[in-house]
């Protein structure tokens, strides 16, 4: 992962993981930022610290007056295929580029990471959206794809990177 400290904004700065963690040495921020943007997921410290295998695992964080305004995190699922498995920019803050910029720091590393396709799943419920932000960057094939445990319908796309 590339170390990357990118400002979108006067005050809003883009860290890579190792970044982050060596500035606010407290990834208890970052569980914190998920539980209450994502209370579907109800993430632990325990299970967030030890899915963060940083040599394989891409995270950015937007950060602003020392708070996370939002992340963007993926995983290798098998060679050269990662799912975006989390984009979160606060309310407050949207529409204003931070996830786009999130977005292309991420995909800068995905590509370094040889990354061949990126794929990603959303809500029912956020597909309008979703979709709407996912083609703008490049995302493509909107298929429905199974449930979620609490039964809404679950939407792929996939993004083709690689030669």
């Amino acid at each position: 992962m590339k170390n990357m400290t990118v400002t979108i904004k006067k005050d809003v700065v883009i860290y890579n993981l190792k970044e982050y963690l060596k500035i606010y040495k407290d990834i208890c921020k970052i569980v914190d930022f998920y539980n209450i943007n994502l209370p579907k997921s109800k993430h632990s410290v325990e299970f967030k610290t030890e899915k963060y295998n940083i040599d394989t695992t891409i995270v950015y964080v937007a950060v602003s007056d020392d708070e996370i305004i939002g992340l963007i995190e993926s995983w290798i699922v098998e060679d050269g295929v990662r799912v975006l498995v989390t984009a979160i920019t606060q309310t407050f803050f949207k529409k204003l580029g931070i996830f786009k910029q999130l977005y292309m720091s991420f995909y800068d590393s995905a590509m370094d990471m040889n990354t061949k396709k990126i794929i990603l799943h959303f809500r029912d419920s956020n597909r309008n959206t979703h979709q709407r932000i996912y083609e703008s960057v490049g995302f493509t094939n909107l298929i429905e794809n199974g449930t979620y445990g609490d039964k809404e319908l679950r939407w792929s796309m996939e993004k083709n990177i690689g030669v």
